[in-house]
């Protein structure tokens, strides 16, 4: 009787402990978002929702640009099991995706009015390969379990007065990783890059 009373008990602690750990690896840079918040395009806006998955590089966190010919935007630093949603405007973008102070991927992107995108930062176990790389979900995949599960369990987080200020401040340091890995991963095959289409959107 005693252990079947001990085993609940046991098992709230080890899920308070998780997510005190998960909350921990948050950035102090990001705030997150109210119960209930959603997100949704205008009619000339694109949403582009980031959904970083669980990895064994847990004290690193992902920080994600989108990168412009006069200024690079943040759009949000991440940690596991937590989502950002962008508003942009439709069109191309290229966005580019920092891990351990190193540029990670880059991913070009159409985007469509009205439309909303997902991209998982998954991890990847591949060799010569960095850690965490851009997935994006194509227009199939978008109402599969697994995106779904992902999306659902990860919490939204908001950008914060302080996290604009890191991005201003690192912004020479940003431009450098761009300048240094942009044009080797522009030179790649097209079939081989992270990429995004219209019709990826729903």
């Amino acid at each position: 009787m005693t252990n079947a009373r001990r085993s609940p008990m046991l098992l709230v602690l080890l899920i308070g402990v998780a997510l005190l750990v998960g909350c921990s690896h948050r950035s102090r840079l990001m705030q997150q978002a109210p119960a209930g918040t959603s997100y949704r395009p205008e009619s000339q806006q694109s949403l582009v929702i980031f959904v970083r998955l669980p990895t064994e590089y847990l004290q690193y966190h992902s920080s994600v640009f989108d990168l412009t010919p006069t200024e690079d935007k943040l759009v949000g630093v991440l940690s596991d099991r937590t989502k950002v949603a962008y508003l942009t405007t439709p069109g191309e973008h290229t966005f580019m995706l920092v891990v351990m102070g190193h540029s990670s991927d880059f991913m070009k992107t159409r985007l469509e009015a009205g439309k909303t995108y997902y991209v998982l930062l998954s991890p990847n176990k591949e060799i010569r390969r960095p850690p965490i790389t851009f997935a994006p979900v194509k227009g199939k995949d978008l109402r599969s379990e697994r995106v779904t599960k992902w999306v659902e369990g990860s919490a939204y987080l908001e950008n914060t007065p302080a996290s604009y200020d890191w991005a201003k401040t690192t912004a020479s340091s940003i431009q450098s990783k761009k300048r240094a890995a942009l044009p080797d991963w522009e030179r790649q095959p097209e079939a081989g890059k992270s990429a995004l289409a219209p019709e990826d959107g729903m």
